[in-house]
């Protein structure tokens, strides 16, 4: 499950890397999706400029649609999957939304899958340390040594 969800998670924030570069690419193209508008009077700073801020939003998605489509594997149109294991995959469409969320989340998701990964790399080294004590004869300390105790 950890391996599934770092290898969703390392292609995804690739995924919404790329869209980031498309749309930086289209507001060099359109300047007029890179200017912030000004408000007239008696309009708030958000309202003046919410019709660039919903194109700026339409490109995103349709770039994470581009994007998605791409990486889906095969030719055989909608019903493609974008492989994120050797048997998994998730219908591009999909794909291309969840990586229309930005880098940054999907960053931190990383941050998240791989810390994950070693908890559990942590865990099974215990319990191959316990099983390794037991072939020996030796039973499970009860009580931590006194080296581990910590004096509150």
């Amino acid at each position: 499950m950890p391996d599934a969800l770092s290898s969703l998670a390392s292609l995804a924030l690739a995924g919404s890397l790329a869209v980031e570069r498309l749309v930086t690419i289209v507001k060099t193209f359109f300047p007029s999706l890179s200017e912030v508008a000004h408000p007239t009077r008696g309009e708030s700073d958000e309202r003046a400029d919410m019709d660039r801020r919903l194109r700026v939003l339409l490109v995103t998605i349709f770039a994470s649609q581009l994007t998605a489509f791409i990486l889906a594997s095969g030719d055989g149109g909608l019903g493609d999957t974008v492989k994120v294991g050797p048997a998994q995959g998730i219908p591009w469409p999909l794909f291309g939304l969840l990586i229309s969320g930005g880098s940054a989340f999907w960053t931190s998701i990383v941050a998240y899958a791989s810390a994950l990964k070693d908890v559990q790399k942590g865990a099974a080294k215990r319990i191959e340390q316990l099983e390794r004590l037991e072939r020996m004869g030796a039973t499970s300390p009860t009580q931590p040594p006194a080296s581990v105790v910590k004096v509150l």
